[in-house]
């Protein structure tokens, strides 16, 4: 929409004025279920007129164990009722339910950077794509299990019944021992049923019913009716928003992943002294700080003071660089030990094997990856087999600058490697780097990895971030010497080398939030200081039982009133 069309807007409604404001969380608050995942964020104005402006930043699915059930639940909130949807960035647990939202009736536009708008719309598609695949597979193999059960069923009647022939020169019918399958077979065909749970025809519907395979969360024609939604904004400008006088809407950089964004709200009106205003700030998820960021570092910008910020602390009560169980001390430190796992693998394996996030963690990786084979660190191939994560990779190449050398593929870079060449060209000689998907090894490519070398002493796998609890990357790295992969349907003894590197991860550390957020201690003062007096910060994006405790102290009492460090629930209005 034009500037002059917003203001036509405006003019149109000036007569309604706020008289209040307030935020509540619908995901990201994690008590030892999903909801850590599932960011949805409300802020609504209330006017003088009775009626209210409703807005949703994110919209993402659920991830980790219980997710699936979770994902289909009911929608917390009416996708009709909500005038404008904000997207921060185009991570799946930030966009992924945006498909079913519209879906089930959001009739606007969903505002983000152009950068985000081209991440989300690849995730979006990708995972219409796969889930797809996943379900007419499923439904495959259901099919086939049923048909299955309904053959033992015949071969066990079978068995049972009398063998029949015709009485000689006549038409009776005479009965014999004689049976018509094998006794072999029988046997075969009762275990099968006795480990399905099926004595008669009529047990198939009550067994087998809630074996079903769920259908998509949305389709691909749904995440393309969502894709067309997204509208392309600015960073750093206040956008007044339709049909809401005296509210405003800015994008600033969170540089957390490529387009990232935070998200200030700024309502007129509703404040005291000159500016009568008041502004919420929702972090969305923060970039680290650290010596290579080549998304920059984030803040919140001069001339922004906040009433509420809503913050995640995803890593509350840690640091990414203390040195301290395992974690390196630096980020140097961090490129020095993949490195000597780099080293030690192309003396000592044939492949190694990275799973990583096809969003920004591949593209660090491939970064390091290739900037050490450059250095003659190594010799051998790099190569990157994720269709998703070299469309990200294309990206981050075209629009970020420190990656424009190294994550070209080309023979002294690496290499990009299809499914239907994976076989030939895995099996040549000589050492190889793969990159692939999924960074907890759930699903993607790294599930042919999985099948084909985790029992291969021969092979490494390096873990290079966050897995979730039950993800076959969590039980891996935890040192389990049985593994079953759900999505193979297999277990495998492992005999490859298993190895996990931090200090790669895309979010803020604990310290790196209390800095976002104004919160520093001045050189040489041995004391901390508030940027925003005032402020009231809302912890969120974390465990009630872990992480948010341990962010809540980590900004302690002597700089903050308990009252201004707020610990909201799923569904808790916050008024500004």
């Amino acid at each position: 929409m034009a500037k002059n069309e917003r203001n036509k807007v405006l003019t149109k409604n000036q007569r309604r004025k706020p008289i209040a404001a307030y935020w509540t969380p619908w995901g990201s608050i994690g008590d030892g279920s999903v909801n850590l995942t599932g960011s949805a964020h409300l802020f609504v104005v209330e006017y003088d007129d009775g009626s209210e402006y409703r807005t949703l930043t994110d919209c993402g699915i659920y991830q980790g164990p219980g997710s699936g059930e979770a994902n289909r639940g009911a929608f917390p909130l009416e996708p009709s009722s909500i005038h404008l949807a904000l997207l921060t960035h185009g991570h799946a647990d930030h966009c992924g339910r945006l498909p079913v939202f519209v879906k089930n009736g959001y009739p606007g536009e969903i505002w983000a950077t152009a950068l985000t708008a081209k991440v989300a719309r690849a995730s979006l598609t990708d995972a219409a794509k796969l889930a797809l695949k996943q379900y007419e597979s499923e439904q495959s193999a259901y099919a086939k299990k049923i048909a299955d059960i309904k053959e033992a069923l015949r071969i066990i009647t079978e068995s049972k019944a009398k063998g029949i022939k015709r009485a000689s020169g006549g038409n009776r019918m005479a009965q014999t021992d004689q049976k018509k399958v094998s006794p072999a077979e029988a046997a075969v065909a009762q275990e099968f049923l006795d480990r399905t749970g099926i004595e008669k025809s009529s047990d198939i519907p009550k067994v087998m019913e809630s074996k079903r395979p769920n259908e998509p969360l949305f389709l691909p024609e749904d995440a393309e009716k969502a894709i067309t939604r997204f509208k392309a904004e600015g960073m750093g400008v206040w956008i007044p928003l339709p049909g809401a006088p005296g509210v405003s809407v800015m994008f600033f950089d969170a540089c957390h992943v490529l387009g990232s964004t935070s998200v200030a709200f700024r309502v007129h009106g509703i404040g005291e002294g000159r500016e009568k205003s008041k502004t919420f700030v929702l972090s969305g998820d923060i970039g680290p700080t650290r010596e290579f960021q080549p998304h920059g570092t984030p803040v919140i910008p001069e001339g922004l003071h906040p009433d509420l910020i809503a913050v995640e602390c995803t890593y509350g009560g840690r640091r990414h660089y203390d040195g301290k169980q395992g974690r390196p001390g630096s980020w140097g430190e961090v490129v020095s030990r993949l490195g000597d796992t780099v080293k030690d693998a192309s003396r000592k394996r044939d492949i190694l094997v990275l799973p990583a996030f096809a969003l920004d963690r591949a593209q660090i990786v491939l970064h390091l990856l290739v900037t050490l084979k450059q250095q003659g660190a190594f010799e051998g191939e790099i190569y990157l087999d994720s269709p998703l994560s070299t469309i990200y990779t294309r990206m981050y190449q075209n629009y970020v600058p420190a990656y424009s050398k190294t994550l070209r593929s080309g023979p002294k870079t690496f290499k990009i490697l299809e499914k239907n060449e994976r076989e030939s060209v895995l099996s040549k000689p000589g050492f190889k780097i793969v990159v692939t998907s999924s960074g907890m090894g759930t699903g993607g490519p790294v599930g042919e990895y999985f099948r084909k070398h985790l029992e291969n002493s021969r092979a490494e796998f390096l873990f290079t971030g966050y897995m979730a609890e039950g993800t076959p990357g969590r039980a891996l790295t935890e040192g389990e010497k049985i593994i079953t992969i759900p999505e193979i349907g297999a277990s495998f003894e492992v005999r490859a080398k298993i190895g996990r590197l931090d200090g790669l991860s895309s979010h803020a550390d604990e310290s790196m939030v209390r800095e976002w957020c104004g919160v520093g201690n001045p050189a040489g003062s041995g004391k901390a200081k508030a940027r925003f007096k005032d402020v009231r910060i809302a912890l969120i994006h974390g465990e009630t039982r872990t992480s948010i405790p341990a962010m809540k102290h980590a900004f302690g009492r002597r700089l903050f009133p308990e009252k201004q460090i707020l610990t909201p629930l799923v569904g808790e209005r916050v008024y500004l």
